[in-house]
């Protein structure tokens, strides 16, 4: 069963508060006075709950955390002390003081009301942007953190090689197998949810479909798609879809524990054999995969990383062989890669990897314009993926922890082969 982590003690949530404090010097060195954290995962990552309310951080390195509701619960879940009631922002007020001339706000998540409602009682001049300084700090997991992510990548990896082959049954609609596939990730210990933080991102688990339907059109910005139910929600398993036999299947998931998500995908082959042209692309993106996550070492910038994988890319467009990754033989495999490579041809996605942890989607990104140097203990989602108008989205997905000079290494068990059942 999952679940096993402790909790976050109350010196890890301590160094996380003296990391941010340190960030924000830098990022503010003429001066700030506070930061206001009202965003709830940024709450879990620095008091281990998630309450409606406020985590304030000032210049001189104090904290508090005041809580609408509910007190006494945040009083159980966090190990800090300094936990306050606060009807209004009066209540902060009443203890920071009524000025704070420079302010670090979560300008990209919190609503200008709120900001309103703040400066009502706090006598705030200029509002600096709290978000990215607090993405760069999350970046970087510590042993704990890594602890509860490769708990959930271990069992996000059991779940799709052991679990799921065997819910699969001919004629099963999406929704069905997505209800499956959600009892059983909350028995192994899931959290039950995924968490982003790209504007209005929702998902149950994640994407998944049958056939060409992991190919249709998505809102989300990712390679894959999902035609859902329908507009109101396009990641929930259709009904009316059902699995027919030689149809592939494409499973997208995130594992949670702790809050901490690991994210992985896998393919598998219906009732038939893998044909060669698609055993073909699969190995390629199991070998961009690879031929990444040896270039996410220390010091190494994402974009540099991406330019030489999209190189390789167009070598396998190309069916030319050469570095990490084999050549591709069939006009079939180069078309995908020339054609497909991130997405269907025209709405492909233009990234590589994305940062995963508390959001399925924090910082590193594996794209152009991220040149700031990667560090050890980053944990990056490498997804090198193929959209095949008509038959369905291949590739792989792991997340992968920066660590040394040979590479980063896997903790969702590596890129596969598409399985066949």
């Amino acid at each position: 069963m999952g679940g096993t982590m402790p909790y976050a003690a109350k010196d890890e949530l301590l160094g996380r508060i003296g990391r941010l404090h340190a960030a924000l010097c830098a990022r503010a060195p003429g001066g700030w006075d506070a930061a206001f954290v009202m965003d709830k995962v940024n709450m879990l990552y620095l008091a281990s709950t998630m309450q409606d309310g406020a985590f304030v951080l000032t210049r001189d390195g104090s904290h508090a955390l005041f809580v609408r509701s509910s007190l006494e619960r945040a009083k159980g879940e966090s190990p800090l002390g300094g936990i306050r009631p606060m009807r209004t922002y009066k209540d902060v007020a009443d203890v920071i003081g009524g000025s704070a001339k420079a302010a670090f706000v979560e300008t990209e998540s919190v609503t200008y009301e709120a900001v309103g409602r703040l400066r009502k009682y706090v006598d705030i001049e200029q509002v600096l942007p709290l978000g990215r300084v607090m993405a760069g700090v999350r970046a970087v997991k510590s042993p704990y953190e890594l602890g509860c992510m490769e708990e959930a990548g271990r069992l996000q990896h059991g779940f799709l090689t052991g679990d799921l082959p065997y819910m699969l049954v001919e004629g099963m609609s999406e929704a069905r197998l997505m209800g499956a596939m959600y009892a059983r990730l909350l028995e192994l210990g899931h959290q039950g949810l995924i968490r982003f933080s790209a504007f209005q991102s929702e998902m149950p688990m994640g994407q998944f479909g049958f056939g060409a339907g992991s190919a249709y059109p998505s809102s989300f910005d990712g390679p894959g798609g999902m035609a859902g139910r329908g507009p109101e929600a396009q990641n929930v398993g259709s009904p009316d879809r059902r699995l027919r036999r030689g149809e592939l299947v494409f499973v997208d998931v995130g594992f949670g524990v702790r809050g901490y998500q690991t994210d992985k995908t896998q393919v598998y082959m219906f009732g038939g054999k893998v044909p060669p042209e698609l055993a073909e692309v699969q190995g390629g993106c199991v070998g961009l995969q690879a031929m990444t996550a040896k270039g996410l070492t220390p010091g190494a910038r994402p974009s540099d990383v991406y330019a030489s994988v999209m190189r390789q890319v167009g070598a396998l467009a190309g069916g030319e062989g050469g570095g990490q990754v084999g050549g591709v033989t069939s006009e079939f495999a180069r078309a995908a890669f020339r054609d497909g490579f991130m997405g269907v041809k025209g709405r492909g996605v233009r990234f590589l990897g994305h940062g995963v942890g508390l959001h399925i989607d924090e910082l590193p990104v594996i794209a152009e314009g991220f040149d700031d140097p990667l560090v050890p203990g980053m944990t990056v989602a490498i997804e090198p993926k193929i959209g095949l108008p008509g038959v369905g989205t291949v590739g792989v997905e792991d997340t992968y922890v920066v660590g040394d000079a040979l590479g980063a290494r896997c903790i969702t068990g590596g890129g596969e082969a598409i399985i066949e059942i």
